[in-house]
């Protein structure tokens, strides 16, 4: 399971190398993922 921080650096480099729809797509994921952390 990820932890906080894990998710952070993991949106801070989708943010930096993909789209924004990507990026938006992949944040909401990461939301949900830390909604259960």
């Amino acid at each position: 399971m990820l932890n906080k921080n894990d998710v952070e650096k993991i949106y801070n480099l989708a943010n930096l190398r993909l789209k924004d729809e990507e990026v938006e797509d992949l944040a909401i994921k990461y939301q949900k993922v830390l909604d259960f952390a």
